[in-house]
């Protein structure tokens, strides 16, 4: 999963419930709209996650 370089409280939330950063890297690009209806586009920085399931 990802969650945003800028997220501290996030990223530290993941952690603690067992995450693991992959040292990977991505950028997600979306669209919304504004209050006043104007499409606008956002950008993040994501740091990818990782989480071993079940008994492996």
């Amino acid at each position: 999963m990802g969650v945003g370089e800028d997220n501290h409280r996030a990223r530290d939330l993941y952690v603690r419930l067992g995450y693991l950063d992959t040292g990977l890297r991505e950028v997600s690009r979306y669209d919304y709209p504004d209050l006043s209806g104007v499409m606008r586009e956002v950008v993040e920085h994501d740091i990818v996650l990782i989480k071993q399931l079940g008994n492996a």
